[in-house]
C-alpha cells in the first residue's frame, strides 16, 4: 500500500464532510508505540501516534475530524491508538484504516524518506505525495501537521517547503515543537509541543469554503520582510493563556539556531576559512563529513565547489545559505541588520574559536 492510496482515500472521505466541520490531517513517521510501560500503557509524553495537542484540540472542537497517517515498518498491529480509542478496523480497498467518532487512523508499514535527506535502498520517497497533500490543504482549507520521530531533523524538510507555503504556514506545519531537533523522544506534554490555535470562519462565511483551524507558527512570520508589528497584531487573536506558547516558540527557534551554529555551522565555516588562508590543505582532508548536515539538494552544489577548490565561492555560498537562518534571529529579535551581516560580524575575528564569544553578542 502506498501513501497515494491513503491520501486519495482521505480526500474522498473529506469531500463528503460538511464545510462547517473543520479537518485536521496528522502524519507521524516512526510513531510505533515502543515506550509502553509494564501495564501496557503509553504515557501521554510519548504518545507519538496521537499527540496530546491533537487530543486536546479534538476535545475542544467536538465536530473536528482528525485523519492520522502512521508510517513505520515496525508499526504494531493494531496501532496502540486504535485500541486506546476503540477504533474499528476497515480494510476497504486494501487500505488498513481504523475509525470511530470522527477519528480515522491509516497505517503504512514502509520505510520512507524525502528529498532533503540521503536516499536509502528500499526506502520510499514520499516528497511528491506530501506536495500533493500540501496543495490539497491549500485549496480546501485543511490543517495538516507532519512530524518525523525517526531521528531525522524535521527542520530540513520544513525549510524545503517554506518557500512554497509562505502564508499557508499557519495551517500546514512540518515539525512539532517549533522544528527543534529533539531526536526520537521528547515530552509531548510540554507547552512547547502545543500550538496556539484559532477557528477561522472567514472563508466559510464569505466564500463558501471550509471552516479552518489555524495554528500559530512563528516561521510564517519569518518569511515576511518585517514581523514585529504584524506579530503584535496576530497575538491579539489568541487568548492570554496561549501567549506563553508563542513566546516559547520564539525561544525555541533562537535556541535551535544557536545550537546549530555551535555544533555544525561554525565547524563548516572554520574549515573553509582555514583552506582559504592556507592553514589547512585540501589534500590533507580525507573525509568531508562536515557537509553531512546539509540537505541533499544543497550538498551536491557545495561538494562540487569544494572538490574544484573554489573555496572563496564556497564560503560566499555558505554565508548566504546560513545567513538565511540568522535572518530569522534578526527578525525575531528586531535587529536592524541582515542575517548575513550578523554572520560576517561573528566570523570576522582572526581566531575562529573567538566566534563563539561573538555569538553571545547576538543571543
Amino acid at each position: 500500500m502506498l501513501l497515494d492510496d491513503i491520501i486519495n482515500s482521505i480526500i474522498d472521505n473529506i469531500n463528503n464532510i460538511p464545510l462547517e466541520q473543520p479537518i485536521f490531517i496528522y502524519t507521524g513517521v516512526g510513531a510505533g508505540a515502543m515506550s509502553v510501560d509494564q501495564n501496557g500503557i503509553l504515557q501521554l509524553e510519548n504518545y507519538h501516534q496521537y499527540p496530546p495537542f491533537l487530543q486536546n484540540l479534538k476535545n475542544t472542537i467536538p465536530n473536528l475530524h482528525i485523519f492520522i497517517i502512521l508510517i513505520d515498518p515496525y508499526q504494531e498491529n493494531p496501532p496502540y491508538v486504535a485500541k486506546d480509542k476503540n477504533l474499528i478496523l476497515d480494510t476497504h480497498n486494501n487500505i488498513e484504516c481504523y475509525s470511530n467518532n470522527n477519528l480515522s487512523v491509516y497505517v503504512m508499514r514502509k520505510s520512507v524518506y524525502t528529498d532533503p535527506y540521503e536516499p536509502k535502498d528500499d526506502y520510499i520517497n514520499i516528497t511528491q505525495q506530501l506536495k500533493h497533500l500540501n496543495l490539497f490543504a491549500i485549496n480546501n482549507n485543511i490543517t495538516t501537521l507532519y512530524h518525523d520521530f525517526s531521528g531525522r531533523s524535521n527542520a530540513l524538510l520544513a525549510e524545503y517547503f517554506d518557500d512554497d507555503l509562505h502564508d499557508h504556514l499557519d495551517h500546514i506545519i512540518y515539525g512539532l515543537s517549533a522544528r527543534e531537533d529533539h531526536g526520537c523522544i521528547f515530552d509531548l506534554t510540554a507547552i512547547s509541543s502545543y500550538f496556539p490555535f484559532k477557528i477561522d470562519y472567514y472563508q466559510f462565511l464569505n466564500h463558501n469554503k471550509r471552516i479552518i483551524i489555524k495554528l500559530f507558527n512563528i516561521f510564517r512570520f519569518t518569511t515576511m520582510d518585517t514581523i514585529e508589528e504584524k506579530l503584535e497584531i496576530e497575538m491579539q487573536n489568541y487568548p492570554p493563556y496561549m501567549l506563553e506558547m508563542i513566546e516559547k516558540q520564539k525561544e525555541q527557534v533562537i535556541r535551535s539556531i544557536k545550537s546549530e551554529l555551535r555544533n555544525d555551522i561554525f565547524s563548516n565555516l572554520r574549515i573553509i576559512v582555514r583552506l582559504i588562508k592556507g592553514d589547512e590543505k585540501y589534500e590533507e582532508i580525507t573525509n568531508v563529513y562536515f557537509f553531512n548536515n546539509l540537505p541533499e539538494y544543497q550538498k551536491g552544489k557545495v561538494l562540487t565547489m569544494y572538490h574544484e577548490k573554489k573555496f572563496n565561492n564556497l564560503l560566499d555560498y555558505l554565508m548566504n545559505y546560513y545567513g538565511k537562518k540568522m535572518e530569522i534571529v534578526a527578525k525575531i529579535k528586531n535587529l536592524d541588520v541582515s542575517g548575513r551581516e550578523i554572520l560576517e560580524f561573528i566570523i570576522n575575528g582572526e581566531n575562529p574559536y573567538d566566534w563563539y564569544k561573538a555569538l553571545n553578542h547576538f543571543f
